[in-house]
């Protein structure tokens, strides 16, 4: 049985002040259109509900209910809202009519105090003026499983990365944390164009140079105020700065488990959008607005490690010195995963059309080569960081919990993350500074016109099998080796045969880039495999990529197709200007 405890309970229970007046319901479906439902706070309390054992008596209103006890608060929707594009249009074919419900469930331990609909400068200080909360949401079937439980939908993007993530936890015994780097472009109102109807940028100032944000000026009021909400919202920000293209800026937020680090990067992006707006200007994702200048991209880092119960053997999980910079051969074959299905996978980092104006050879966006290095900007995945310390051997090392939980202070190790320009590092140490060191992943090929679950389920579930296939070699081989970096296609991924030379595929910094080398050294160095130049170039790698369309749902790939073509369509008819406040 269960029973519905005070308002004042539950508000206390969700961290929530007294003065909420409203709920934010958000959502991220295929188009990457952030959508979300707005629900008086005294409804959506009257909605949830808790078993009765977990229920404190009337006598006890200051106990502390347990959030995970909580249920309810759940909304019926109808299908198409994974579908919709622009908010208006259901692709045909897609299949989905107007029949058919779904729940819209919160995932309370996503829910933050404020929320940017609600944040007002009043002189100096922020405040949440409207008293909104908000809270990520869940997909699910009507009904329930054999088992009892309620049934996840295949198409719920937030639902696909946290399956990905348990599926490592509990198959492999190993763990993530992901990071992101936001960049953008402020640019004055839409009204406000160049005589040939181009946008204006705010400035024309480059890569960290201090006359982007001067004192005074609306782009440093505008970036204080985005890092101010940010912080408002527990979304912790490492450090911003001015990018190489005008009125471009960065914005850095801290690695988290992978559905709360994405949850974070959603957030970025809406306060982004709202503050920019509040001023007169717009901020756009747009990866392409200056033909001169570098376009915005939404690098993603990855690290990961064995979980404290983790089955794997030591063997591989520790440096391997015959690898490349000693990675650890759990690490080089999640590598290795990624870079087999890098391609398909941009169907989802890179989800539009104008994205691909992005991958071209000498601009220093990773390149049209599929390929990794060190310190080589040209390669679309480069491992950053540095060698784990004894004490640490794994490159990060996520503390427990659930993945959607918005707390920034429950992260545990120590992580790098490189700046873009001179190598210099910023050593991010969480709550308990555990250790030190370690690598992590960039993958470059990533803007932000992709919904951000479903390229970061991508590259995981990309790692994943590269893992598996490194497990399958050994259960078959009688001698132990350590794992080189080869080159396979998608299809070979999981063969038995002999690693090829550890330098497969690895750009070294003083190689400049793969478009430059003869196409024999090229051979010879595995680098065999191009990115797509086109995101049709990257539904077909996608959609002929059964390992990955296996790991992330056939029919999530399937309609994913259907709803990002028809996207594409109408995405290649729109002026740059259409474009800029598009994304």
């Amino acid at each position: 049985m269960s029973s519905s405890p005070s308002h004042a309970q539950l508000l206390k229970a969700l961290s929530l002040p007294t003065s909420t007046k409203w709920i934010v319901i958000y959502y991220v479906p295929y188009s990457n259109d952030t959508s979300y439902r707005v629900i008086p706070i005294s409804q959506f309390l009257s909605s949830l509900s808790v078993p009765s054992s977990s229920n404190p008596p009337p006598s006890t209103e200051q106990h502390v209910i347990d959030i995970t006890k909580i249920k309810g608060g759940k909304l019926a929707i109808n299908p198409v809202a994974f579908y919709l594009v622009e908010g208006l249009y259901n692709p045909p074919e897609a299949g989905i009519g107007p029949r058919g419900e779904i729940w819209l469930v919160p995932d309370l331990m996503s829910v933050r105090g404020w929320n940017p609909l609600g944040l007002r400068k009043r002189g100096e200080e922020l405040v949440n003026e409207g008293a909104y909360a908000s809270v990520f949401g869940w997909f699910e079937d009507k009904g329930i499983s054999n088992n009892g439980e309620r049934r996840a939908n295949v198409n719920c993007a937030r639902g696909v990365l946290d399956r990905i993530v348990r599926t490592a936890k509990e198959e492999l015994g190993i763990q993530f944390l992901a990071g992101f780097e936001t960049e953008f472009i402020l640019t004055l109102s839409s009204s406000e164009t160049s005589p040939t109807g181009a946008p204006l940028p705010v400035n024309p100032y480059g890569w960290n140079e201090s006359k982007a944000a001067r004192s005074g000026t609306l782009e440093l009021a505008v970036m204080e105020e985005i890092c101010e909400c940010l912080l408002k919202m527990g979304v912790e920000v490492l450090y911003w700065h001015a990018e190489a293209a005008p009125g471009q800026f960065e914005i850095v937020t801290a690695p988290l488990r992978p559905v709360q680090a994405v949850d974070c990067v959603v957030m970025t992006r809406e306060v982004m959008y709202d503050v920019a707006q509040r001023y007169g200007l717009r901020a756009t994702l747009a990866p392409r607005v200056f033909d001169s200048a570098p376009g915005s991209a939404a690098h993603v880092h990855i690290s990961l490690s064995p979980t404290p119960s983790s089955p794997l053997p030591s063997s591989l999980t520790l440096p391997t010195p015959s690898n490349p910079y000693s990675l650890s051969s759990l690490e080089a074959s999640f590598l290795q995963g990624i870079l087999d299905h890098l391609p398909a996978s941009c169907a989802f980092t890179l989800g539009a059309p104008q994205s691909y104006e992005r991958v071209k050879d000498g601009i220093w966006s990773g390149g049209t080569w599929v390929c990794w290095g060190r310190d080589n900007k040209e390669c679309p995945v480069r491992l950053c960081g540095s060698p784990p310390r004894p004490s640490n051997p794994s490159s990060f090392q996520p503390s427990s919990g659930t993945s959607g939980s918005s707390s920034t202070a429950t992260t545990t190790a120590t992580t790098t993350y490189e700046d873009g320009g001179d190598g210099g590092t910023i050593n991010v140490t969480g709550a308990a500074g555990a250790g030190g060191g370690g690598w992590n992943l960039e993958v470059k090929c990533s803007d932000g016109t992709g919904n951000p679950y479903l390229a970061l389920a991508s590259l995981l579930a990309s790692g994943i099998l590269g893992i598996k296939s490194l497990l399958s070699s050994q259960s078959s081989s009688t001698s132990s080796q350590s794992l080189s970096i080869n080159p396979s296609s998608p299809s070979s991924s999981s063969s038995t045969a002999a690693p090829s030379p550890p330098s497969s595929q690895l750009m070294e910094e003083s190689l400049g880039q793969a478009s430059s080398l003869p196409e024999t050294t090229r051979q010879k160095m595995g680098i065999v495999q191009k990115l797509p130049t086109s995101f049709s170039e990257a539904l077909k790698a996608l959609e002929e990529d059964r390992e990955l369309g296996g790991m992330l749902g056939e029919e999530l790939v399937r309609s994913y197709a259907a709803v990002t073509r028809f996207r594409a369509e109408r995405l290649e008819k729109l002026s740059l200007n259409e474009l800029v406040d598009r994304f």
